[in-house]
């Protein structure tokens, strides 16, 4: 059951694509000047070589869809309000962080082992460093700089660098986990809801959406039971740090045989390393 629901996922995605990129094209290619025509140009053959090779392709896409990644008028988000200011010893540690991954990106990709680990205990040193703010704090759109999950949780679609982003409303505890890709000209969204408190989460997938040029392609509701733990290990007004993991939920991934049995199982097993994206505009 989980393998078919896995399928129509992918199906869905790689088919709305290739037709709705070629669409688009064939509408717009006329009036585009020639610099403007390599972009469009390059979604389309990804697109095409995607459906040939959905298969190979379909896990980064599935795991990056289940990972740790509702506005509707076209306005920045509101500053976060209950967020702490950062100590100077936690900037400190946040600038060491950003130079470690400086070489790799943005967001980070292909980090050695070595650096991984001296960024994993830099971000220990700032969990450590302070009490837990209230869960308002988590308010507002984030952009993940750097996480060890899999393709495109760590904000790439396989070899493609995208940007990663996760808007939070605490009010209405939901949040959304964006991928763009293309200049934002492709996009795939994750809505969940999620309870708990400020040192805990427990969070239930909702649907996933795909939107191209500005036009929703498709959305598919989840089925019961897929489920992750958040673990809040640090949060100021312009960075978090956040701990996640499968913890008993249900995983389609795992379900269609793509994954260990134990991948990703502990609820600390994948780290996150967000800063604020106060460049963030809702559509």
């Amino acid at each position: 059951r989980g393998s078919s629901w896995f399928g129509s996922i992918c199906a869905n995605f790689w088919t709305a694509c290739s037709l709705a990129v070629a669409q688009q094209l064939r509408r717009n290619r006329a009036s585009l000047a020639p610099s403007e025509r390599s972009q469009p140009k390059a979604l389309l053959v990804f697109c095409c070589q995607a459906m040939r090779l959905s298969h190979l392709l379909a896990l980064p896409v599935a795991t990056a869809l289940l990972a740790p990644g509702c506005h509707t008028s076209r306005a920045r988000l509101a500053p976060l309000r209950a967020a702490p200011v950062a100590t100077p010893a936690a900037e400190a540690l946040q600038a060491d962080v950003n130079r470690l991954l400086a070489p790799f990106g943005a967001p980070a990709l292909f980090v050695p082992a070595k650096i991984a680990a001296a960024v994993d205990a830099k971000c220990l040193e700032l969990e450590q460093s302070t009490t837990k703010p209230p869960l308002e704090a988590l308010d507002g759109a984030w952009r993940v700089v750097y996480s060890n999950a899999p393709s495109p949780s760590n904000g790439a679609l396989g070899p493609l660098r995208g940007d990663g982003l996760q808007i939070v409303d605490v009010a209405k505890r939901r949040y959304a986990n964006e991928l763009r890709l293309f200049g934002g000209n492709a996009r795939v969204t994750l809505e969940a809801s999620f309870t708990g408190d400020a040192e805990e989460l427990r969070v239930t997938f909702r649907s996933i959406r795909l939107v191209l040029f500005g036009n929703q392609i498709f959305e598919k509701q989840f089925p019961p039971g897929v489920e992750r733990t958040w673990c809040l290990s640090y949060t100021d007004a312009s960075c978090r740090v956040v701990r996640a993991g499968v913890d008993g939920g249900r995983s389609i991934v795992r379900e269609a045989g793509l994954v260990a049995k134990n991948a990703g199982e502990a609820k600390d097993a994948y780290l996150f390393f967000m800063e604020r994206a106060p460049d963030y505009v809702a559509d």
